[in-house]
């Protein structure tokens, strides 16, 4: 085991969400992130006795790319024997609903479709992967919108029902974790673009 991969399992396994004999899911998108994640969850469940539910959001807002995205969790899960469960989230319904902008981010709406499901599979929480470039852009983005000290403190590594084990590792750290156990990822084209934040 390499000093990354201990390190990266040291803190899905620190996490007070993570328990023996428990039922967690894992969001997974198939980027380089959410892949080393699932990826580092599946081993740790082996040895903790956790049972890992692998659960991907379709947002339908990305064409055949998107299709791609999933059909590629799918895959990834069939290798290795993961319990996968894919959301398919109707853009245009949201629309029409009038849902707050707020509301229609792909991370919110992917959270409330995944929340039911913590009590339907008695799971204790969902494990995200946000890690330290996310935690720097969010409280950058919490600065620019006028925040108080609460902002400042960006995102929790628990809060409720959501774990994010990962802050304090970095986006290189995730590339270079695929990079040695040889896993290829998926890239979003859309990341990055303002347009679209």
């Amino acid at each position: 085991m390499s000093v990354l991969e201990e390190s990266l399992m040291n803190m899905v396994r620190t996490s007070r969400l993570w328990q023996e004999g428990g039922t967690v899911i894992v969001a997974c998108s198939g980027g380089a992130d959410s892949l080393t994640l699932t990826d580092i969850m599946a081993k740790a469940a082996e040895e903790d006795d956790v049972t890992v539910l692998v659960a991907h959001v379709h947002h339908h807002l990305r064409g055949e790319e998107a299709d791609e995205d999933a059909r590629f969790v799918s895959a990834f899960c069939k290798d290795r024997d993961l319990s996968y469960t894919q959301f398919d989230i109707d853009p245009q319904a949201l629309k029409e609903k009038r849902a707050s902008p707020w509301k229609m981010q792909p991370g919110v709406c992917a959270m409330r479709h995944l929340k039911p499901t913590v009590k339907k599979v008695g799971a204790q929480g969902i494990f995200v992967a946000h890690h330290e470039d996310d935690q720097a852009e969010t409280i950058l983005m919490n600065l620019v919108r006028g925040t108080g000290t609460r902002g400042l403190r960006g995102m929790l590594p628990v809060n409720g029902y959501i774990a994010r084990p990962f802050l304090a590792a970095t986006r290189k750290d995730m590339e270079t974790y695929c990079k040695e156990e040889g896993l290829s990822y998926r890239t979003d084209s859309t990341n990055g673009n303002p347009a679209l934040l």
